[in-house]
């Protein structure tokens, strides 16, 4: 039986060759292998400089053996050569490391890029919605184009800023998250508009992505970071109404660029709403808001301008019905409706605030999302402040018959 060969085994290696569980070559300064695929290897003289901090040398004797009759025989021939120290490299536990200068300040790593995107990747990307597919699109698809599209990056670092101003407890982090969150959002919407301008209508998933989270910052900003004028949630309408339209208008020439159903992104492919049938209560509601809206205006574009916003709402209860998960669809109530409502609005008709006081009713029910910060309770109050005792019963429906 032929005897099977030895071989010496190392544990002298690279670590990049361990990593990959890969025979070492051992080669200094850069061993085969790392040297092929091109990457820094251990055994080189600036890789150990960089490790200084977090390796010790530990110096491993081998224990003396006890004289015995043969080693006093083999003394009598000559004096052995005292036993070479092995150089054995133990990591530090990482209580041990002086973490007073984390950072070289000659280094130029973007700590505060990477802190939002980190932050953007592991919180705030699953507070975009409730389904899994979702989640995954926001954590891993958009930051990867982000690294190929300054304009899409500078938006996430804006919504992630401002996503962490709003959880801040220190004034002095708050302040530094708010503007933070201004100053991306200013590079992201410059940028963006910039590249619109030259896209030469061609729209690409990219562009839908930076749009809706230009429009989310936008929506959310509103909220959390006062206003110098004092301007009231009515007063932002017209901003939303303009800002969504645009969104959408993106995604529907983004889909166009898709073949099918199947092929499109989870972020342009919700359930269809179509066969959706709403709820008796809500229906009849809206029945009741038709009728009565019909009774109080005799001006043919007013009240056609009426219905248009109440089928809308129809619309957009069904589109929440079929997709519970996406907790932006409320929002597709501002793209549907017109700009003779929202000029309505504007003027503080009773009619078309009490329309847009049943989609508030709405938004209530997301009142838990950081980004809408309890708009919809806020439109509500503003609208039963201007209404007064004299609309007291039309108040109440949207909190008592719209339950979804």
């Amino acid at each position: 039986m032929p005897v099977r060969q030895s071989h010496t085994k190392s544990r002298l290696g690279c670590k990049q060759c361990k990593a990959r569980h890969v025979r070492c070559d051992q080669n200094s300064p850069k061993c085969g292998l790392c040297k092929r695929r091109g990457v820094e290897c251990s055994l080189s003289a600036s890789y150990a400089a960089d490790k200084q901090g977090l390796l010790q040398p530990r110096i491993d004797t081998p224990r003396r053996e006890t004289p015995s009759t043969e080693g006093t025989a083999s003394s009598q021939i000559g004096t052995p050569t005292p036993p070479k120290p092995e150089l054995v490299w133990t990591r530090l536990d990482i209580g041990q490391c002086d973490d007073s200068l984390p950072w070289d300040q000659d280094e130029s790593l973007p700590l505060k890029e990477l802190e939002l995107l980190h932050h953007f990747t592991t919180v705030t990307a699953f507070t975009l919605g409730k389904e899994k597919t979702l989640h995954e699109s926001w954590q891993t698809a958009v930051p990867q184009l982000g690294l190929k599209y300054s304009y899409l990056m500078y938006g996430i670092f804006a919504v992630s800023a401002l996503h962490m101003y709003t959880t801040s407890k220190g004034i002095q982090s708050a302040r530094e998250y708010h503007d933070l969150a201004l100053h991306y959002y200013d590079l992201a919407s410059s940028r963006f508009r910039n590249t619109l301008q030259v896209l030469s209508g061609r729209i690409s998933f990219t562009q839908f992505a930076t749009s809706s989270l230009l429009c989310l910052f936008i929506l959310a900003s509103r909220m959390h970071i006062p206003s110098a004028n004092g301007s009231r949630c009515l007063d932002d309408l017209s901003t939303l109404h303009n800002l969504v339209k645009g969104v959408t208008v993106i995604a529907t020439d983004c889909d166009a660029l898709t073949e099918s159903r199947d092929t499109r992104h989870p972020l342009l492919n919700p359930e269809p709403w179509d066969d959706v049938i709403l709820a008796p209560n809500i229906e009849a509601a809206l029945h009741r808001m038709t009728v009565y809206a019909e009774s109080l205006s005799n001006n043919g574009p007013r009240r056609e301008a009426y219905h248009k916003a109440i089928n809308a709402l129809r619309e957009t209860f069904k589109a929440v019905v079929a997709n519970p998960g996406r907790t932006t669809l409320p929002f597709f109530w501002f793209m549907r409706i017109q700009r003779d409502f929202v000029d309505l609005v504007e003027k503080r008709d009773p009619v078309a605030l009490v329309i847009v006081a049943w989609h508030a009713r709405l938004l209530e029910r997301y009142s838990e999302e950081w980004w809408l910060g309890g708009r919809g309770e806020a439109v509500l109050n503003e609208i039963m402040g201007l209404l007064g005792e004299d609309c007291t019963q039309i108040q109440v429906w949207p909190r008592e018959a719209l339950v979804l």
